[in-house]
């Protein structure tokens, strides 16, 4: 955020960071909005069940771990904050568009898969710009940052429950699924799910789009990497490719 000046940069980034990964933090989402989601796809097919809604989730991690390891490569060659505009842009897009869907893969694909993977390319975006302007304090900008992805399921769990139901009803449609006894939600409720889609998709753009703006890189590090810094024998170059290094 260079209008910010050389006073403000560091700092902006941090929370450009932390924004970002409150976006990136609804991966667990899923965990408390599927009742709903499923009660909703019922409609057009009812042996659809919870069991089936699982198989979203573990979707969603392995778009995300197959294409983290892309995102700072993308970050070095179109600038992280272009990085940031395009995964927020497409992510809140694919979620848009779940929303108009009535079938199980067709939900699946565009909430869980594409989300997935264009997530992962800013999973080390903040650490990324972070780690270049406090290069000695790693360990501190890797917490920062990350308790952002922390708190993002607490956060936006209470936007999914406001537009899906405000009233807090509990599911009394009683469905028996083998020897299991299962609850969905009946039409006043689950017919809000699309809404709710809609503005998780709305304030993810707002929030992702605000975090990927304060995103930057140091001037001196905003050049074409020399021969040396693309070395895989480089020890920067491998600490930024190896989340799990986090000091």
């Amino acid at each position: 955020a260079e209008y910010m000046g050389e006073r403000y940069k560091k700092e902006s980034v941090l929370l450009g960071g932390f924004l970002i990964q409150l976006v990136l933090g609804t991966f667990y989402l899923w965990g408390g909005i599927s009742v709903y989601v499923t009660s909703y796809l019922r409609q057009w097919d009812p042996s659809l069940s919870i069991d089936h809604m699982s198989a979203a989730f573990p979707l969603m991690g392995l778009g995300l771990h197959l294409t983290i390891p892309f995102g700072v490569f993308l970050a070095e060659r179109i600038g992280p904050r272009n990085l940031g505009f395009m995964v927020i842009l497409i992510n809140s897009f694919s979620l848009f568009l779940s929303s108009f869907t009535t079938g199980f893969y067709s939900f699946v694909f565009l909430y869980s898969f594409i989300p997935g993977m264009i997530k992962g390319l800013a999973y080390m975006l903040p650490l990324y710009c972070g780690w270049k302007y406090y290069p000695h304090l790693k360990g501190r900008v890797s917490g920062i940052t990350f308790s952002g992805y922390g708190l993002g399921t607490f956060l936006f769990n209470f936007v999914a429950f406001w537009a899906v139901n405000p009233q807090n009803r509990k599911p009394t449609d009683e469905v028996i699924e083998g020897e299991t006894r299962k609850l969905y939600f009946e039409e006043d409720v689950y017919m809000l799910v699309p809404f709710m889609l809609r503005c998780l998709a709305f304030v993810y753009l707002l929030v992702g789009l605000t975090g990927s703006y304060l995103l930057d890189v140091p001037s001196n590090h905003k050049k074409s990497p020399t021969l040396e810094e693309t070395d895989p024998n480089n020890a920067e170059y491998v600490e930024m490719r190896a989340p799990c290094t986090l000091r």
